[in-house]
């Protein structure tokens, strides 16, 4: 058995002694068929049936074309993507790459990069990465979920495709996040976050003011940010800057709420609970005239300033919800 063990072992050493460049000749054309010349393409209709069997007919997905990527890292590139589930309906990529996460890799543990070009009319880089284990309903325990993304000029408007808005919004958002998330939700998500968005429109609608709608004319900001934190089940809102000093209405937020999500089958559900917001605006007298429900205000909220008035007040309540009890309003400094 040794000496058969040696043949095959002097085979092997005679191939790479004496066959050097008809080997390397084989793995390139391995590689370029591999990369350039196998039908990808041809998968398509094997892969959108592969991802609905997988999540039990909860996600279609299908593209136009795919191929394989070598730099900077191996990776799956697809073209024209689109996804449709039951909460999503005609999401449309451009062009998405998915890789492996080689910061996962370097910890041995599961992650993944992926590029998203045309989402939402923006551009996408996430990364997914596996995190430690972290105690469940019960004794189960689950690999906590550690997520950064960011993202650049998403069209606001395109974003009730993902979720339905009360109002339709406009602008070009760009911004970051980083999330450590439970997959239960038995522990509520840890993370930060901050947001850009230019030339920021809230079209003309209506509001509840202590039982009453109150009519809102069309406001724009150009340019809004947010930055705020997510903690246990509060956010926090460490800023908030509305619009610029020439806008006819400017100023800053300060706040917190309670908000806590839930798993309900593939959903992810909000529960907004408490919250105190402080508000500083500057309104243009033009503006003033048009938001009749500021006449509603005390005068202890509103102070006269050279282009028109300048709201300060604090806004609390136990529940953010229309149907809940309407919010209290106290008089508050300027920040």
């Amino acid at each position: 058995m040794s000496e058969g063990i040696s043949k095959v072992l002097g085979l092997i050493k005679n191939l790479f002694k004496y066959h050097k460049l008809k080997m390397f000749l084989v793995w390139v054309s391995a590689l370029v068929f591999l990369v350039i010349l196998f039908p990808y393409s041809d998968l398509a209709d094997f892969t959108t049936a592969q991802v609905s069997k997988m999540t039990q007919n909860q996600v279609f997905l299908s593209f136009d074309d795919m191929s394989i990527g070598l730099v900077p890292t191996p990776s799956v590139d697809l073209e024209k993507v689109q996804v449709e589930t039951a909460q999503v309906s005609g999401l449309k990529v451009g062009s998405l790459s998915i890789a492996p996460s080689i910061a996962a890799l370097l910890s041995f543990k599961k992650g993944v990069s992926v590029n998203a070009k045309g989402l939402l009319k923006g551009n996408l880089d996430l990364t997914y990465k596996e995190g430690d284990a972290v105690k469940g309903k019960g004794k189960d325990k689950f690999k906590e979920q550690l997520i950064d993304a960011s993202f650049e000029k998403v069209n606001l408007a395109e974003i009730e495709k993902l979720v339905a808005l009360p109002v339709k919004l406009k602008g070009s958002a760009t911004g970051e996040l980083e999330v450590n998330i439970d997959p239960t939700f038995f522990t509520q998500p840890d993370g930060t976050t901050e947001i850009n968005v230019k030339n920021f429109v809230m079209p003309a609608g209506s509001i509840n003011m202590n039982g009453l709608p109150v009519e809102i004319p069309e406001i724009m900001f150009k340019e809004v940010k947010l930055k705020g934190r997510l903690a246990g089940s509060s956010f926090v809102l460490q800023e908030g800057l509305l619009g610029k000093p020439t806008d006819e209405i400017n100023g800053k937020l300060k706040g917190k709420m309670t908000i806590k999500l839930s798993r309900r089958g593939p959903r992810v559900v909000p529960n907004f609970g408490s919250y105190n917001i402080n508000i500083n605006l500057n309104i243009s007298k033009q503006k003033e005239s048009e938001l009749y429900f500021l006449a509603l205000l005390e005068d202890q909220f509103k102070q006269k300033t050279n282009k028109g008035i300048r709201v300060l007040m604090g806004v609390s309540g136990a529940k953010m919800s229309k149907f809940g009890p309407p919010p209290k309003m106290k008089p508050i400094q300027a920040f």
